[in-house]
């Protein structure tokens, strides 16, 4: 049980294999894939002629375009997300991972009503930390921020420039970082690791890719505490619903642009919906805390989130970095597909935990 009432989250189906080699594939097969796909993507981006919605944010003439921003943006995610989703669900097929409920793409015992509901509580608890971050730092300099917070605070919010931030923001991204990170990431990682353990992992993971905020000042550093907590609750949410709408809801609730006078109104709205609900949200956070202090994996998650903390924060250290991480995950993951393989496994236990204690447990 990971908590009192608790429903069985979407992947206790899956087999496990909590040897440490097992752990180390199941780090190993969704990094090798997302690098991969990454680089591919880009190659196939590059040639079929699309260009960085950057070129059309940052020109030189200074006349930003955020509609053209805007379909450069969606290309973009059409042909990222597209191979690598489409990786995730083939490679996860060839391993018996099938069904969309194993992804977690359903409405869940509770409905697609409830679920919503859930998510806009969670993305109001989860908005606190951010907003009041970037409030105080209207009034406190915590540090330079990025780019486009600057081009934020310069151009008018028109209907353009809402059409960006659909595709790049609150819209298109939820979803599909959701289907990627919870969908995916988090029930792979869940096949080696406890409950708990795979939550801490998934967020790191989640957090660290957001490259913006590899920065030494309070504001980056703030972001990424923040990132981490709400990919926590996030996962959190799924093990508790079964569903992806919860984190989907919330991730979109928390990236939708406001101005300062609207994140007081949201801030405010966000405690006093928390404190008419506290009930149910104590209820959520105790079952929270009760699934992170149950790890008993804690010395092999700690060696492995090192391993992955330094591989995403040196991703961008030269020009070579991300190849030589992907050679690196792509040697892990050979080793999975090769520890799978029918001649491999012939005449052996079929990878589940050996001490019947642990097997209880996952």
């Amino acid at each position: 049980m990971l908590a009192p009432n608790h429903r069985p989250d979407p992947w206790l189906t899956l087999t496990r294999d909590r040897s440490w080699a097992g752990r180390l594939t199941a780090i190993g097969e969704p990094l090798c894939l997302l690098l991969g796909g990454i680089i591919l993507a880009r190659l196939v981006f590059r040639g079929i002629g699309g260009l960085d919605a950057d070129r059309f944010l940052f020109p030189e003439d200074g006349a930003v375009d955020f509609m053209a921003a805007a379909r450069a943006e969606g290309l973009w995610h059409l042909v990222r997300y597209g191979l690598l989703i489409s990786l995730f669900v083939v490679v996860s097929a060839l391993r018996g991972r099938r069904g969309r409920q194993t992804f977690a793409v359903t409405a869940g015992p509770d409905g697609w009503a409830r679920n919503t509901a859930v998510g806009l509580v969670l993305g109001a608890f989860m908005s606190l930390p951010t907003l009041l971050l970037m409030l105080a730092d209207r009034y406190v300099d915590l540090g330079p921020g990025t780019p486009f917070w600057a081009l934020m605070a310069e151009v008018e919010w028109d209907a353009a420039f809402w059409a960006f931030m659909a595709v790049s923001s609150f819209a298109v991204v939820p979803l599909v970082e959701e289907l990627v990170a919870r969908g995916y990431m988090l029930g792979r990682f869940r096949e080696s690791f406890s409950p708990g353990a795979a939550l801490i992992l998934m967020a790191v993971v989640f957090a660290l890719a957001h490259g913006q905020y590899h920065q030494a000042n309070v504001l980056a550093i703030g972001h990424l505490v923040s990132l981490i907590l709400g990919s926590v609750s996030m996962g959190y949410a799924v093990y508790r619903t079964g569903s992806l709408i919860p984190p989907v809801v919330a991730h979109a609730f928390v990236n939708i642009p406001l101005s300062a006078s609207a994140s007081g109104i949201v801030v405010a709205g966000s405690v006093v919906l928390l404190v008419t609900l506290r009930r149910a949200v104590s209820d959520w956070i105790r079952g929270a805390w009760a699934t992170l202090v149950s790890i008993d994996d804690l010395g092999p998650l700690v060696v492995i989130v090192s391993g992955v903390a330094v591989s995403l924060l040196t991703l961008r250290a030269t020009a070579w970095s991300p190849y030589l991480w992907l050679a690196t995950y792509l040697f892990i993951f050979t080793i999975s597909l090769v520890r799978r393989s029918s001649w491999w496994t012939q005449g052996r236990p079929a990878f589940s935990d050996p001490d019947p204690r642990r097997r209880s447990r996952q």
